[in-house]
C-alpha cells in the first residue's frame, strides 16, 4: 500500500507550535454554514458547475500525466480533494478554516486535511506531483507569494482558475 501524501511530502515544521494552528475550535454557527456551502453541490446548480469543473480539471490533469500526488490548495469543504481521491490520486487537502476542514474530515473520514496558508506551504520542495487551487486564489492576500509556494510543492505543475 502506498505512504499518504503528507508522510511522503515531508511536512515541514508540523511538530512545532505553528501560526496556522491555533487550536481554536470552529463555532458551532461557523461549522454549520461549511455544511451548507458544501450542500450547494448537491442542488441541480451545484452539480451542474461541479461537473462541468471536474471535468475541465481533469481534462488539466491529464496535460501534466502522470499524476499521482495532488495538493489541493483552499480546499474548503474538501469537494474537490474528495473528487481527486475517487480518481485514484493521492490527495491532500490543505485550508485555513477549521469550520471547513471539520466538514471536510466529516465527509471523507480517511482524507488527508491540513490547515494552512497558501502563502506558508508546511510542504517540502516537491512534495506532490500537481498543486491545484480551485476557486481558491482569489481569496488569498498574496496571489504571487501563493502561487510561488505552489510551484515549490509541485513536480509536474499548478492547475488554478477563479
Amino acid at each position: 500500500m502506498r505512504e499518504s501524501a503528507p508522510k511522503q511530502a515531508g511536512l515541514v515544521g508540523m511538530s512545532e507550535p505553528s501560526p496556522h494552528d491555533t487550536g481554536s475550535q470552529p463555532s458551532a454557527a461557523g461549522v454549520e454554514a461549511a455544511r451548507k456551502y458544501d450542500d450547494w453541490y448537491a442542488t441541480p446548480q451545484g452539480s451542474r458547475m461541479a461537473r462541468a469543473e471536474e471535468e475541465l480539471l481533469g481534462d488539466l490533469l491529464g496535460l501534466l500525466d502522470p499524476v499521482s500526488a495532488v495538493l489541493d490548495i483552499g480546499c474548503g469543504t474538501g469537494h474537490f480533494t474528495r473528487w481527486l481521491s475517487s480518481l485514484g490520486l493521492d490527495a491532500t487537502g490543505l485550508d485555513l478554516s477549521n469550520a471547513m476542514l471539520e466538514v471536510a474530515r466529516e465527509r471523507s473520514p480517511g482524507g488527508h486535511y491540513l490547515r494552512g496558508t497558501a502563502e506558508a506551504l508546511p510542504f517540502a520542495e516537491g512534495a506532490f506531483d500537481v498543486a491545484v487551487l480551485v476557486t481558491s486564489l482569489e481569496f488569498v492576500a498574496d496571489q504571487e507569494r501563493a502561487l510561488v509556494e505552489a510551484a515549490r510543492v509541485a513536480r509536474r505543475g499548478l492547475v488554478w482558475g477563479y
